[in-house]
């Protein structure tokens, strides 16, 4: 994995915490309307940083497969046959 690459994923991976956190406050406090704008912030930065990272690198959701015979994983070549 590529540096560019771990740094996409930890992207990701933050932003999913950050909306994780956002909903388990607004199950407490519903009616918090700056917790309510911050989520929907979360939630689209969240829906960017997986779109990049799938873009850049693979599908991290089998809803984001493209259509194709084969599974990616199965026609691509595995990472230790690729070049470093």
């Amino acid at each position: 994995m590529t540096h560019e690459h771990r740094h996409l994923l930890a992207k990701v991976m933050a932003e999913g915490f950050a909306l994780d956190d956002a909903l388990l406050f607004l199950d407490t406090h519903p009616d918090d309307e700056a917790a309510l704008s911050y989520y929907q912030e979360r939630q689209e930065a969240y829906r960017l940083a997986m779109q990049q990272y799938e873009e850049a690198c693979a599908p991290l959701r089998m809803d984001a497969l493209p259509p194709a015979p084969c599974h990616i994983w199965a026609c691509s070549p595995w990472p230790w046959e690729t070049e470093a």
